[in-house]
């Protein structure tokens, strides 16, 4: 039997580009970024574990659901790069979540300004420098892919 190709269906991210689920995304990360730009005046090299547990859980629940937000307005342009809409969304989630970036990057600095001393060498304080890692890495993969991405919609054209 010979492949049939289809369009694929995006709907298990969100329903559409005008659906309440996809706003209340847009709505959530902003929310999860001005609580998570409060943490900034708690970061100093004496923060406790479970103050820092509990940053790197926010900082990973809005990468989450921004990087949801991202791939269904990447994969909606890719799907059909001349859709006004697809484009529009892919535009609107791009420079919403630069802004994004910026607002957070002060906990990366915050954590790249930490000498060896302050940062400590207890089992507790490597596992959480071990997951701030690993949280970097996720999104220097995800830059990776938008990098990728952006290419091959170049390529195609």
């Amino acid at each position: 039997m010979p492949y049939t190709q289809t369009k694929w269906s995006l709907a298990p991210l969100y329903p559409s580009h005008e659906s309440a689920e996809l706003q209340n995304a847009f709505d959530m990360i902003e929310e999860q970024v001005t609580s998570f730009e409060g943490v900034r005046s708690k970061l100093n090299p004496d923060i406790s574990a479970e103050q820092f547990m509990q940053i790197i859980h926010a900082s990973e629940e809005t990468a989450r659901v921004a990087n949801k937000l991202y791939s269904f307005a990447g994969l909606s342009f890719t799907a059909d790069t001349q859709d006004q809409a697809a484009q529009s969304l892919q535009t609107r989630a791009q420079q919403f979540l630069a802004e994004i970036e910026n607002r957070t990057l002060f906990f990366s600095l915050w954590w790249k300004e930490l000498d060896e001393a302050s940062a400590g060498d207890s089992a507790t304080e490597l596992a959480l420098a071990a997951r701030l890692k690993a949280v970097q890495n996720v999104r220097d993969r995800v830059r990776v892919l938008e990098r990728a991405h952006r290419q091959f919609i170049e390529d195609t054209r």
